[in-house]
């Protein structure tokens, strides 16, 4: 039995460095998310009106409520306000492939230390039944999460290689997560550990 599941797992690595392996866990992770829509659509999160209040005053000539201007920043609110423009199916596949784009995310990054850790991040994320459950809410929750896995890769690859542009990835990487929560703040003073 030991046997063959290290014989499972070294085919399993074999097979992630081949060009298929991005294709098939793009594939992998949307079947899950659908399956997982099955049970749970995509649905309104977490103070979902006071973000879409706060994109249209961002679209507006006069503010009317700034108080959702200065309770919310305004990324989720333009995206959501996006998704919710597209209809009600396109926004599940958007969210399916946001959803995706996470999950190949936190794959590269783990193949920055090596093939193993890879495949391992890979099967942690997908095996993590609240990380997709993350993506059928239509909150900050979903795009902080895509957005983090985003800012985790261009890290990893900083620390693979450091070069200017990979750098400045980092840094519209990190602005993006402060628009998206203000809190992020924190993780631009650790930046320069890096």
């Amino acid at each position: 039995m030991r046997n063959r599941l290290r014989r499972a797992w070294l085919a399993l690595q074999e097979f992630s460095e081949r060009a298929a392996a991005l294709p098939a866990l793009v594939a992998l992770a949307v079947v899950e998310y659908a399956l997982v829509s099955l049970a749970f659509p995509l649905a309104a999160g977490r103070d979902l009106g006071t973000y879409l209040r706060a994109s249209f005053e961002l679209r507006a000539d006069e503010v009317v409520l700034p108080q959702a201007l200065l309770m919310r920043a305004p990324v989720t609110g333009v995206v959501a306000e996006g998704l919710l423009a597209i209809g009600p199916v396109a926004a599940e596949l958007a969210m399916a492939l946001l959803y995706a784009g996470a999950v190949v995310c936190w794959w590269r990054a783990g193949r920055t230390v090596g093939v193993a850790p890879g495949v391992a991040l890979a099967a942690l994320v997908l095996a993590y039944p609240g990380y997709v459950l993350l993506f059928h809410r239509l909150a900050s929750d979903a795009v902080y999460a895509a957005a983090f896995a985003l800012a985790a890769l261009l890290a990893a690859r900083v620390v693979e290689s450091r070069t200017a542009g990979r750098g400045a990835a980092v840094g519209l990487a990190l602005a993006l997560l402060v628009l998206i929560r203000p809190v992020s703040l924190v993780l631009v003073a650790l930046a320069p550990l890096l």
